[in-house]
């Protein structure tokens, strides 16, 4: 299984759960399988390949803190790398495959 089919399979089901049993609450209990949750691009953290102004716009969207760069100098790679490695630490987690 994979999350698409996962998404259709869960929208089908909810959508006839609501029809079967109306005016109730509903409670979905889900594991952690990997095609209930997927990366979003709104979850996926920038790589080492990725341009400087796209990593401090995530960091930006993310409001993530960069680490201290100083004291000393870093060579840009470094910095980079640096600043990569903190937007992986705190990347959003991944998304529930179904906004319902």
């Amino acid at each position: 299984m994979n999350a698409k089919v996962f998404e259709d399979w869960l929208s089908e089901t909810l959508d006839w759960i609501k029809i079967k049993y109306p005016n109730q609450k509903h409670a979905i209990v889900m594991d952690n399988a990997s095609y209930h949750s997927r990366l979003t691009d709104d979850s996926k953290a920038p790589t080492t390949g990725a341009r400087k102004a796209e990593i401090i716009e995530y960091m930006r969207a993310n409001k993530i803190v960069p680490p201290d760069l100083l004291p000393g100098y870093k060579k840009p790679e470094e910095a980079q790398a640096l600043l990569v490695e903190c937007c992986k630490k705190n990347q959003p987690r991944r998304s529930q495959s179904t906004s319902r």
